[in-house]
């Protein structure tokens, strides 16, 4: 059996900050926060085999939040699955929020910030294990954080009725057969989280073109970084390459485009500031992240139909 712990070990007046360390512990570095004071009821029970770790948690009403500052460089680059049991919750993560019933399941990743919200008591199963288990299983990673997944139906009924069975025998299981169960629950969680989801299947909605806008205003602040790619930036927005590159179709052009024409036109403002005239050509071009003079020059007369020098030329007359 796992190892159990439950906050009527300890005084009422020091039950959270108790179940605070024991949260912190059994997982990561987190901030536990509640809005009513006294007694806490918190229970959980965990159970480790094979990379797997399953925890039993019953606890009240509780918010967790795992904030940029308490992930550290020495922290475990943990996954963690949730299967809701019974109350109403939610979690939020990479922008998405998804409020939970019981049988749903719902992934998180630790290396990014993430909260979780409960409202009333509640309990969960929750199946944490190194990342890079799973992460090489799912065809888009950074697009099924914080997504909700029906355990009532399909795959997901499939996956949701095992983790419960686990669950309930994990501590009765023998070691030998935990590395051949631990690759049948990363199988079913592949097929659970790996089919493509409704948030690329509507790409014109809202919440993609606000995130559209958020990824062009953070271009337009490191435009002068020569060495700014795709990957960079969807790392940067926690998102997949191949979505990052859906996203911009909405602007009717590849990412590399958009950087392009925006270093373009940052150039020819450079080059039509008269504050500017002392600044060389190619000075100008590396400012603003172009790293080949000859490149630049081509690509600008392509845009605005002279060369660099011409168009300086130009526009300083035109302001005398």
């Amino acid at each position: 059996m796992g190892r159990l712990l439950t906050t009527t070990q300890v005084p009422p007046r020091e039950q959270f900050d108790f179940w605070h360390e024991v949260v912190c512990q059994r997982f990561v570095p987190l901030d536990t926060r509640r809005q009513e004071s006294g007694p806490f009821l918190g229970r959980l029970e965990a159970t480790a085999m094979s990379g797997l770790v399953v925890t039993d948690i019953v606890a009240d009403p509780q918010q967790v939040v795992r904030s940029r500052q308490s992930i550290a460089s020495s922290d475990p680059e943990l996954l963690m699955v949730c299967l809701h049991l019974d109350g109403e919750g939610a979690v939020e993560q990479d922008e998405r929020l998804a409020r939970l019933s019981p049988g749903d399941l719902v992934l998180f990743d630790s290396t990014r910030p993430y909260r979780l919200l409960f409202d009333s008591r509640f309990r969960q199963l929750v199946f944490h294990f190194p990342r890079q288990r799973l992460l090489p299983r799912l065809a888009d990673p950074c697009a099924v954080t914080a997504v909700r997944v029906d355990g009532r139906g399909g795959v997901g009924r499939l996956a949701a009725d095992f983790l419960r069975s686990l669950g309930e025998q994990a501590g009765a299981l023998d070691a030998r057969s935990a590395p051949a169960i631990f690759e049948q629950v990363m199988g079913l969680l592949s097929l659970a989280f790996g089919a493509p989801l409704a948030p690329e299947e509507e790409p014109a909605s809202p919440a993609h073109l606000a995130r559209l806008k958020r990824i062009q205003a953070y271009i337009e602040e490191h435009l002068s970084e020569p060495e700014l790619s795709p990957a960079d930036l969807a790392a940067a927005h926690h998102v997949s390459v191949r979505y990052l590159h859906r996203l911009f179709e909405l602007a009717g052009c590849s990412v590399g485009d958009w950087l392009r024409e925006r270093r373009l036109v940052r150039c020819a403002e450079s080059l039509a500031d008269p504050r500017q005239r002392g600044r060389g050509v190619s000075e100008v071009a590396f400012a603003w992240g172009f790293n080949d003079a000859s490149h630049f020059s081509r690509a600008f007369k392509q845009r605005f139909g002279v060369s660099p020098r011409e168009y300086r030329e130009r526009a300083l007359l035109s302001v005398r």
